[in-house]
């Protein structure tokens, strides 16, 4: 009995002891890395608005005691070392994804707002391939969610096992998108006294010279085909010189039109610039300038109605796809003024009227206010006097412009000008009428908002009567809202014509009486003169 009792109590003994040493070795067991283990990865420096996808082209492998190293995820890509993939193996993997020879990668969709993405991933890298919601370029990406121990150096090949021994950790994989967002600068070498790059004023015949500042998108490997344009669009107001020569940089460079390089076609008012696939990519990443000039015509739009200029580029932004563009652009401005015009041009939008600087009255005088309307109708004016011819001439520049009042005295023709001063003088009356001499002065003054587009402008006579209109434009900051008139009740120089019927006769009766005094002087000479030259011929 005691031997068996004494048995049993061993054996219960021996059970207690193995629960009781058990116990802290369940208790602080380390828990054994697995396909379940998850981390997070981070893509940042990613425009609003993208798709950003993540591929998984290494994974861990797995045993009951742990991580026993990486392999490739698919035998679909090729990867002479699954831990040190080179730059050639993730273009090449790339360009089949994008392409769709790669399938069957497990994938994740980044998510995220403003610029940073992140999904929830197994371990192994990731190809991230961003795909820009705007103009943005993205060359692919690499991440890693790799474990690390105590002592490890903390990449994908060290260690190559984990296990429950181990204290480790999994590592969180972050990502910056390298990126290219192609920028275009569209300005006016040869800006008026404003300064203003983006937007002065011209007269008709004169030359605007430009300048397109854009550049190749930094393509990556992943592009193979693409499409790269650079287009400018003149209004009917313009017309391209064809006495200044258009010249192509890029990288600094002049390069000209070939079978290699890029080709030149112009039709109207576009001008088209198509660079070659090979040498874009060749290229990519460079800057590129165009230089070109273009002069102002007969059609040109009035005062406040501008004549624009605008410059794209276009370029692929899908690798898988060239025929998926997008496209970026900006404008200049230009604008010439006209005397007694509608302040708004052509244009039909905002307010639009007739400016009334100038009117030529006959002798009876001008009359003491006049009602303008703000419409585009001419106000009758009761004295106006039509048909006087008159010259304007810029001080500056010499340029000479005609134009005949018409039956309500207003002057049609000053058209196309440049603000600065000009001198004014009439050079034909209407019939029955004298020429006024008088020379006035007449200053066009203008100013310009910061995207190029006119402000103010005014226009003064002798430097007293003064129009000025000022405009306020839509939120695009491009469309004519309300065109505001200054407050000058007055603001109109009036030009008087005299009958010549009506000239004063300077002394009356008393001019007309010496008239007949010195005729009759004349006379008298006359007769002494012949008396004495036959008395002459007497003596002889």
């Amino acid at each position: 009995m005691r031997k068996a009792v004494k048995r049993i109590s061993t054996i219960m003994l021996t059970a207690v002891l193995t629960v009781i040493m058990s116990v802290p070795a369940m208790a602080f067991a380390a828990t054994v890395p697995s396909a379940s283990d998850t981390s997070t990865i981070t893509v940042n420096n990613v425009d609003a608005g993208s798709t950003v996808t993540a591929y998984q082209i290494v994974k861990a492998k797995y045993n009951s005691n742990g991580l026993v190293g990486y392999e490739k995820a698919s035998t679909s890509i090729s990867l002479a070392d699954p831990v040190k993939p080179t730059d050639d193996e993730i273009q090449a993997i790339a360009n089949g994804i994008n392409g769709g020879s790669i399938s069957g990668l497990t994938s994740k969709t980044l998510t995220g707002s403003g610029t940073t993405y992140s999904a929830t991933v197994g371990a192994g890298y990731w190809l991230i391939i961003a795909k820009g919601g705007a103009e943005t370029i993205y060359n692919p990406m690499l991440a890693g969610v790799y474990y690390t121990v105590s002592g490890s150096d903390n990449t994908l090949s060290t260690p190559n096992e984990v296990n429950a021994s181990d204290y480790w950790e999994l590592n969180e994989g972050k990502a910056w998108a390298k990126s290219s967002k192609p920028t275009i600068d569209k300005t006016i070498t040869n800006p008026g006294s404003n300064g203003n790059a983006s937007g002065d004023d011209t007269a008709i015949g004169d030359v605007i010279k430009f300048k397109i500042a854009t550049m190749i998108p930094a393509y990556s490997a992943e592009y193979t085909e693409v499409i790269y344009n650079v287009t400018d669009e003149l209004s009917e107001g313009l017309d391209y010189d064809a006495d200044t020569a258009v010249v192509v940089k890029v990288g600094g460079q002049e390069v000209t039109a070939g079978t290699d390089t890029y080709s030149v076609t112009q039709s109207g008012q576009k001008m088209t610039i198509e660079f070659k696939s090979a040498y874009a990519l060749a290229h990519a990443g460079a800057n590129v300038e165009v230089t070109y000039g273009a002069k102002l015509n007969e059609n040109a739009h009035f005062n406040y109605d501008a004549n624009s200029n605008k410059a794209t580029t276009e370029y692929s932004n899908n690798p898988a796809k060239s025929s998926d563009t997008k496209k970026i652009e900006d404008k200049t401005y230009h604008y010439t003024f006209e005397i007694d015009g509608n302040v708004n041009g052509k244009s039909t939008t905002g307010v639009n009227y007739k400016n009334h600087e100038l009117i030529k009255v006959d002798e009876k005088g001008a009359p003491q206010k006049v009602e303008y309307k703000s419409d585009t109708t001419y106000t009758t004016i009761e004295h106006g006097l039509g048909g006087a011819t008159f010259k304007l001439t810029n001080t500056k520049t010499n340029k000479e412009y005609f134009a005949t009042t018409n039956s309500n005295g207003y002057f049609e023709g000053f058209k196309g000008l440049d603000a600065g001063t000009y001198k004014l003088v009439e050079t034909a009356a209407p019939k029955g009428y004298t020429v006024d001499s008088t020379e006035h002065t007449v200053v066009i003054n203008a100013s310009y908002n910061e995207n190029g587009t006119l402000k103010e402008y005014s226009i003064a006579i002798d430097g007293e009567n003064t129009s000025t209109y000022k405009a306020t434009y839509d939120e695009d900051g491009v469309t004519v809202k309300t065109i505001e008139k200054g407050t000058n009740e007055q603001p109109t120089t009036f030009i008087k014509n005299t009958k010549l019927s009506e000239l004063p006769s300077t002394g009356g009766t008393g001019a007309f009486l010496f008239t007949i005094v010195g005729v009759a002087i004349m006379c008298a000479i006359a007769v002494l003169y012949f008396r004495g030259r036959k008395k002459d011929n007497a003596a002889e």
